[in-house]
């Protein structure tokens, strides 16, 4: 391979496409990045970070930045005839990072171009595609000027737009809807609850509003279709639907800035790969904004991808890993697209009868904490996994006691918990930032010298050193420094207990957080055969 073709080509600087080349830097593969814009757009659009999106960016050693740009949100409170019908407590996620962190989207990716450019990688604006075309074992790009680029794979992260895909050949199915909306950002003050996403529903349609800090909130709503659709209507709509919708005695509306109206497309991609092009964010799926799941997922896309391209480009992985990418990822796009669907059309019904039925079921079902738990692990996206990826295995022989038979499985994400590593105390998710992956082996209070591991830590260091990290979990102080690998103590037994190792036991920790393998006892034999498998 010539030394000026990269790795990888990425198409599109929003946060997808960032999100891809910051991780691709972290894996040491080359890479370039482009866009059609002349630069980076100041506007707010996808304004939330959910938990599971933090927990990624705390892998990449990014959350305090992020944290320092946004305003972390604990609840949301829905309203219904002027009044408080129900309320979504946040701080029961199931993550360290259990909230929503509300920021404009131009500030997540100030973040990561920030990130990007410190390592000494600039963006190329004003590339503009025209043509996609692959040439044996390489990718070649057209643009407009007539410049042609080359890469071994082309990721796709041009938006719903998505000139790739069109020259692809990618089909993207799907319908716009009927029903019209209009968003913007205001300042508003004298509101019931100023640091909660608000969601009112009013017989005119649903409006929320999500604040971003200092009295500014994110509005939404729905309006009656208009044909001149300016920028004054676009004000002037906000400006009617807080004055109607939002009932407080003390509300003062002040600045209105980036209003416009916008019309909900519920569109999916067919294939998410097509040989060496592959597709991420809006440029595979498009739903409804219910949620703020859109910008979440396509990060998580490029969280899926990133380190099978990059193992695979550096000779690591076999290349049929690219394939679990697709088999994976559409599945969750197709769900959020059916989900936000079915949210959006209970929101947005107007007929009397159905209004009425949803508000008091939503004053009860809300109420109940499975309903709550439900509802916010959804929401941030924690609950993704991917149990029935080809990626997802365990022996014939799940290990005994039923504890770990229903416990945490092949293709969920890996529970974090506290440990003590030299005596400090720190989190299991610190110790799993490498970028490889890592296998854990859970002692269960037994000697790891009567375990007899030293072989299989012999074998992954001649055959996998380049694949996977050990880690020894230990209740025992006395097996400190009897393996050749990092010791964490498990003092609380908090994750034993997550991890239902009862008794002793491997986990196989993907790269991108999710469990690839587990056996109880331990499987050698099985864990190697697994590791061969997807290796080169």
């Amino acid at each position: 391979m010539e030394a000026d073709i990269p790795d990888c080509l990425i198409v599109g600087a929003g946060p997808v496409g960032l999100t891809l080349g910051c991780q691709f830097h972290q894996y040491g593969i080359a890479f370039r990045i482009i866009d059609k814009l002349p630069g980076p757009v100041k506007r707010t659009k996808a304004a939330a970070v959910w938990s599971r999106t933090a927990e990624i960016f705390d892998q990449m050693n990014l959350t305090q930045r992020f944290l320092e740009e946004g305003v972390k949100v604990f609840g949301a409170s829905f309203f219904a005839g002027g009044k408080r019908v129900a309320r979504l407590t946040l701080d029961s996620i199931d993550s360290v990072h259990n909230y929503v962190l509300m920021l404009a989207q131009h500030k997540t990716e100030e973040v990561l171009r920030t990130y990007l450019e410190e390592k000494g990688t600039s963006l190329d604006y004003n590339c503009s595609v025209v043509s996609v075309e692959e040439r044996d074992d390489l990718v070649e790009v057209t643009l407009d000027n007539g410049q042609t680029l080359t890469a071994r794979y082309l990721i796709a992260c041009d938006g719903a737009h998505s000139q790739v895909r069109q020259s692809a050949g990618l089909s993207f199915e799907g319908r716009e809807l009927e029903s019209q909306w209009v968003v913007a950002d205001a300042e508003i003050e004298g509101l019931p609850f100023d640091d909660e996403i608000l969601l009112i529903m009013h017989q005119d349609g649903p409006t929320g509003l999500f604040p971003l800090g200092d009295s500014l909130y994110r509005i939404v709503g729905q309006t009656e279709p208009v044909a001149d659709q300016t920028t004054e209507l676009a004000e002037q709509a906000v400006r009617e639907l807080v004055g109607t919708r939002v009932q407080s005695g003390n509300l003062k509306l002040g600045k209105v800035t980036d209003a416009g109206f916008f019309s909900i497309n519920e569109r999916q991609v067919d294939r998410y790969r097509k040989g060496r092009i592959f597709l991420a964010g809006d440029a595979a799926h498009v739903q409804s904004p219910l949620g703020g799941q859109g910008m979440n997922t396509g990060i998580q896309d490029a969280h899926n991808l990133a380190w099978k391209l990059a193992m695979v480009c550096k000779g690591d992985l076999n290349p049929k890993v690219l394939d679990t990418y697709h088999e994976e990822r559409h599945p969750i796009g197709k769900w959020l697209v059916e989900a936000t669907s079915r949210g959006t059309d209970m929101l947005t019904n107007r007929q009397p009868i159905v209004a009425a039925f949803r508000d008091q079921a939503a004053r009860f079902v809300a109420s109940l904490p499975p309903v709550q738990n439900k509802l916010r692990n959804t929401l941030s996206e924690v609950e993704i996994n991917y149990r029935s990826s080809s990626l997802s295995r365990e022996p014939a022989y799940v290990g005994a006691g039923w504890r770990y038979r229903q416990g945490i499985r092949p293709g969920e994400r890996a529970p974090d918990g506290l440990v003590r590593y030299n005596d400090l105390e720190t989190r299991l998710s610190s110790h799993l930032r490498g970028r490889l992956f890592h296998l854990l082996l859970f002692d269960s209070g037994r000697s790891v010298l009567a375990l007899n591991w030293e072989t299989l830590l012999k074998q992954l260091q001649e055959h996998h050193c380049r694949r996977v990290d050990t880690v020894l979990v230990s209740t025992l102080s006395a097996n400190r420094e009897k393996l050749p690998c990092p010791f964490l103590e498990d003092f609380q037994e908090e994750l034993h207990h997550l991890y239902s190792a009862i008794e002793p036991c491997a986990y196989l920790i993907r790269p991108d957080g999710y469990i690839a393998y587990r056996s109880q006892p331990v499987d050698k034999v099985e864990l190697l055969n697994y590791l061969d498998e997807w290796s080169v």
